[in-house]
């Protein structure tokens, strides 16, 4: 297995560019050979192409990106959680007092940001729960996090926007952003 970190890495665009070529196949498979026919790809990128793909790895995970070796053919699969978690979150504003769906709300409102993160923290600790058996208490929700990601929210939705679907994948793809830089931290801190 084969797992590629940051999604600032070169490694993982151009592996994101993989999962763009074969999402035109129609079942989503391919060979090393059809691969490297691709033109959009440079020699050197080829180069690196051949050594992930050449057969040493079973699995290679790319944040969503999943590549699965079965027989000599490499299939893909996004594994993205965001939209069943966004559905999830979005449903439980169903029985929320204060925030309601398809009222106006603000990206600057740190308590709405506080509510969303309980909200993911809830959904992600039953679905462990469920799948794994394990009970875990989730993220500690800081000062930190709560204006990392509303500073986030502020650059993928307007200043007032709904509380809708839209409103909630922002908040899902600014809590990841949050994820990511705490994780580059961590690794900064451990050093090489």
């Amino acid at each position: 297995m084969k797992v590629f970190m940051g999604k600032k890495d070169n490694t993982y665009e151009m592996l994101k560019r993989v999962a763009d070529f074969v999402n035109r196949l129609p079942d989503k498979k391919f060979s090393v050979g059809e691969l490297l026919s691709v033109d959009s790809f440079s020699w050197n990128e080829k180069k690196i192409l051949r050594e992930i793909f050449s057969g040493v790895y079973q699995n290679i995970y790319a944040w969503e990106h999943n590549f699965t070796n079965e027989s000599n053919k490499w299939k893909y699969e996004n594994t993205d959680p965001t939209h069943r978690l966004t559905t999830k979150i979005l449903f439980l504003f169903n029985n929320d007092h204060e925030y309601q769906i398809k009222t106006i709300v603000n990206a600057d409102d740190l308590k709405l940001i506080k509510n969303l993160i309980n909200k993911w923290n809830h959904v992600v600790i039953k679905e462990l729960e469920k799948e794994l058996g394990e009970k875990d208490s989730g993220y500690e929700v800081t000062q930190e996090m709560i204006e990392f990601i509303s500073a986030a929210m502020k650059k993928r939705v307007e200043k007032t926007s709904y509380l809708n679907y839209r409103f909630v994948e922002a908040f899902m793809r600014s809590f990841y952003d949050y994820d990511q830089m705490c994780v580059e931290r961590m690794l900064k801190e451990v050093g090489p």
